[in-house]
């Protein structure tokens, strides 16, 4: 009695096996083939997009170097004004301010 009610049911697995095709044997190489066309689209569009970023992050390397470089040394003339300290400093502080 048993193995008469599991004959139909193993019956229909095998059918189910065998004879069913899976969802993506259905379309066709066209369609493949544009998918992959998508697909290398995508790849090159990313690609540039890395390549863009890389140099952006370049150009903000260069301008940070430049920032965090060398002083420059600046030479201001201060012949004939008021001073206080030796005049054979290395360094000269110059204060402008306006008396209101």
């Amino acid at each position: 009695m048993v193995k008469r009610s599991l004959t139909p049911l193993w019956g229909f697995m095998l059918l189910t096996i065998f004879f069913t095709q899976p969802a993506f044997a259905q379309q066709s190489n066209e369609e493949y083939e544009e998918l992959r066309k998508e697909i290398d689209e995508l790849k090159k569009g990313q690609a540039i997009i890395q390549k863009q970023l890389a140099e952006m992050k370049a150009l903000l390397l260069s301008a940070q170097r430049k920032a965090l470089g060398q002083p420059e040394n600046i030479v201001v003339n201060v012949d004939g004004h008021p001073f206080k300290g030796s005049e054979s400093a290395r360094l000269t502080l110059i204060e402008f301010s306006d008396y209101q």
